[in-house]
């Protein structure tokens, strides 16, 4: 099973948006769509991509500023753990104007993902992985050696836990028992920044040490 991955860096706050597609079947997600959704939609074109949902790895508003207009462009299914609705999405929306987003919609999700559930693209299996600490129902995407980790974990870097929902003792746990017990190769796909790996962060993070 080939994948291509493709990022986007999108809208106010850089947010890397991904693109993973199943080479042999085209059948493709759609990674936190933080904005530039003509950009994305280019890409999709360009992949000839037949897209199948759209997931969120949290709700914040940096995330999920593209989701509507790409739902409504491309009629598929919008994903996130039912966990992140603890937190009221005023919330959200009261962070995404204090940091400039005039305009912000927050879908609710037509398909739930949570810990163990599979998304299937073809022959290829995304596996879920519920690593709380950011927010409540914050959730890796993991592909072969491929994590897709929202804002838990950056190069040399942690999510912060100040936000409503946040937990620094969740995060931790999370990062230890969850991205560390990972093979070392594992590259890991953060929310914002640079790529880096399981290996390299049990070394050289600062915040979160083996």
């Amino acid at each position: 099973m080939v994948v291509k991955i493709v990022r986007i860096v999108t809208g106010l706050l850089n947010v890397n948006t991904y693109i993973v597609m199943d080479v042999d079947s085209g059948k493709t997600i759609i990674i936190d769509p933080g904005g530039d959704e003509d950009t994305i939609l280019s890409k999709i074109e360009e992949l000839n991509a037949r897209v199948i949902g759209i997931v969120a790895t949290h709700l914040h508003f940096d995330h999920v500023a593209g989701a509507k207009s790409l739902l409504d462009e491309l009629n598929t299914d919008f994903m996130y753990c039912p966990l992140e609705e603890l937190v009221d999405l005023k919330t959200h929306y009261w962070l995404a104007r204090l940091l400039g987003y005039k305009e912000i919609n927050i879908p609710r999700a037509t398909v739930y993902l949570n810990d163990g559930d599979k998304i299937k693209l073809g022959n290829t299996v995304i596996n879920i992985i519920l690593t709380p600490g950011h927010t409540p129902g914050s959730i890796t995407l993991l592909v072969n050696n491929h994590a897709f980790v929202g804002d838990l974990i950056f190069r040399e870097g942690i999510g912060r836990t100040d936000f409503p929902g946040g937990d620094w003792d969740q995060l931790v746990k999370s990062v230890k028992e969850k991205i560390y017990t990972l093979p070392d190769e594992t590259v890991l796909h953060p929310g914002h920044g640079p790529d880096t790996t399981v290996g390299y962060e049990k070394e050289n993070n600062p915040f979160i040490k083996v």
